[in-house]
């Protein structure tokens, strides 16, 4: 299977609609920088002057049997819907893929969904295997990168591993972040049980699965065409939401954004970049401040439930 043929066929399984992520959050800001191409989204606001918060979680864990469940599990349920015209199984999956997440105050999962939505639904590039589903305990966090997705740019197959981080400092993300991702885009020893799920790569297609498997086999001639990428997400608290004397509006929002970066964040991203030695690599970097991280947490724990 050609590339080109390949390129089509992930496009159009990738799942969701642009639109509705884009209801919440607004681009405020796109530049690169030695290759990563970045972001930098803020929170929309509502006609009081509220960051869209509580909006944004509700919308995110609207998708969890979408991340959680593999594709095949998921096709199964919608089949014995219409045989039997119950939803039954489908609310199954629901309750399962909930489950699958932890409880724990500090977690990161939220973003990794919000990481996931960006992937398939913004940037089509989809899910190669629902890695949630492989966790063996609830109460821990799946260790390894944040998710894998495949596109095709440039004539080659791109894994994009995916990193979600959500710390209060926008330093220490970027850092954290460089840090979990550069093993993977080095090819180094730390990535190799990660590369091995590719055994579990479930596109609901036994022949592309097939056809794409050669792409991560080290002695194919496929495997020349495969290249490292990666997908990041970073959020971090923002001072650029606190109250004033002023009603917050997206425009006053997306000023103080385009502020921040050109004064503080571009150089901070820059020297992250040039430290960890990943010039030149292709990576999608999102930005995401926000008003208070813990915030987030706290309302993805809560609609989750």
């Amino acid at each position: 299977m050609e590339l080109d043929e390949i390129n089509k066929l992930l496009v159009q399984i990738a799942r969701g609609d642009s639109q509705n992520i884009t209801k919440f959050i607004e681009k405020g800001l796109e530049t690169s920088i030695h290759g990563t191409v970045l972001e930098c989204h803020y929170l929309k606001i509502d006609p009081n002057g509220r960051p869209r918060l509580s909006e944004l979680i509700k919308e995110i864990c609207s998708h969890v049997i979408d991340y959680a469940i593999p594709r095949s599990t998921i096709c199964k349920a919608f089949s014995e819907k219409e045989r039997t015209g119950s939803t039954a199984e489908i609310t199954k999956l629901a309750t399962q893929a909930r489950g699958l997440f932890t409880d724990l105050s500090k977690t990161g999962e939220g973003g990794e969904l919000l990481l996931f939505l960006l992937a398939e639904q913004y940037l089509r590039l989809p899910q190669a295997f629902a890695k949630m589903y492989l966790k063996t305990d609830e109460n821990v966090h799946f260790h390894g990168a944040d998710g894998a997705y495949l596109g095709v740019d440039n004539n080659t197959l791109c894994l994009y591993w995916g990193e979600s981080k959500f710390h209060k400092d926008h330093s220490s993300a970027l850092a954290d972040c460089f840090k979990s991702v550069k093993p993977f885009l080095k090819l180094d020893s730390g990535s190799e049980s990660d590369l091995r799920l590719i055994n579990f790569l479930d596109l609901n297609n036994p022949e592309f699965e097939k056809a794409l498997k050669p792409y991560f086999e080290y002695t194919s001639e496929q495997y020349d065409k495969l290249r490292p990428c990666a997908i990041c997400l970073i959020g971090f608290d923002f001072v650029g939401y606190r109250e004033e004397n002023i009603c917050l509006t997206n425009e006053i929002v997306k000023e103080k954004l385009i502020n921040h970066f050109n004064d503080y964040w571009k150089a901070t991203l820059t020297k992250h970049i040039e430290d960890h030695e990943l010039k030149f690599y292709k990576i999608y970097m999102f930005y995401l401040p926000l008003k208070s991280v813990d915030d987030y947490r706290d309302e993805f724990l809560k609609a989750l439930g």
